[in-house]
């Protein structure tokens, strides 16, 4: 009976002591207003940072402590950028926050934060007091909530949106690229294979009918890269004797040379 009661009292005594390091009345907090210095108004976002120590290791912060809630009455944490334990010292939990101004406030010493059931007190640094024509009308008039969490949620997604933004208008630009070469490309090669099929009805004409037929179809082949020159020569050629009953051979060789100087320095001839 004696050995039980004695580590009853020895466990109290051990949690005892434990509590009396630190209790949530020694811990405190500051924030620091980490963007550069200049007057803020109700609806402005800022970048900070919330440092809490000294913070047992038994105490943990998670992101939806203080992400889209309001603190100290009038702030709105937008979003949470990162939760880690000092590097100088590991008692001191440093919290990076977008803050959005709910509300405006006049400078205090201390302000009290709520977070895991703790009451922290925390002094400002880089915030002093906010929205002067505000406070002479109405020192607490809180701002329409659907506007605060608008204002919010851009400060939190901004990035983003403007980083697809970016994305969806580079993706058109190179749609529009890409589609226009694509279609420069294939007429480059429709064309090209228009010329290589009409050169060869050309280099293959031998009989009076084929060379009657290539001059009947000129304007299918007359605007091709071919010497303008011999292609008129041929054609008016072809044209004076086309009618004639029967081409006499010297007409035909004529007709053949004329041809043959057209497709000098055809590619593929």
């Amino acid at each position: 009976m004696r050995k039980p009661l004695l580590l009853v009292l020895f466990t109290l005594c051990t949690l005892q002591a434990g509590f009396a390091q630190i209790t949530p009345s020694h811990i405190q907090g500051k924030l620091e207003n980490l963007e550069s210095s200049r007057k803020l108004e109700v609806g402005d976002t800022i970048w900070a940072r919330l440092t809490i120590w000294p913070t047992p290791q038994d105490i943990v912060f998670k992101k939806n402590d203080l992400e889209d809630k309001d603190i100290f009455g009038f702030f709105y944490v937008s979003s949470v950028l990162k939760i880690e334990r000092s590097v100088n010292n590991s008692e001191a939990v440093v919290i990076e926050i977008y803050l959005t101004i709910a509300k405006p406030f006049l400078y205090a010493e201390l302000h009290t934060l709520e977070i895991n059931k703790l009451l922290i007190p925390v002094t400002f640094q880089g915030i002093e007091r906010v929205g002067d024509r505000q406070l002479k009308a109405n020192a607490f008039n809180i701002l329409d909530s659907n506007y605060t969490k608008a204002a919010g949620l851009w400060a939190r997604y901004k990035n983003g949106i403007m980083g697809g933004l970016a994305g969806l208008f580079l993706l058109v630009i190179g749609y529009l690229i890409f589609s226009k070469t694509y279609l420069k490309n294939k007429n480059k090669k429709k064309e090209e294979e228009r010329q290589r099929v009409w050169t060869k009805k050309i280099a293959d004409a031998n009989t009076r009918k084929e060379f009657e037929d290539l001059v009947k179809n000129r304007k299918e082949w007359d605007a091709i890269s071919l010497k303008q020159g011999e292609s008129r020569l041929l054609i008016r050629k072809v044209e004076l004797i086309q009618y004639k009953p029967e081409w006499t051979d010297e007409e035909l060789k004529e007709v053949a040379s004329l041809r043959a100087e057209l497709l000098e320095n055809v590619d593929g001839v």
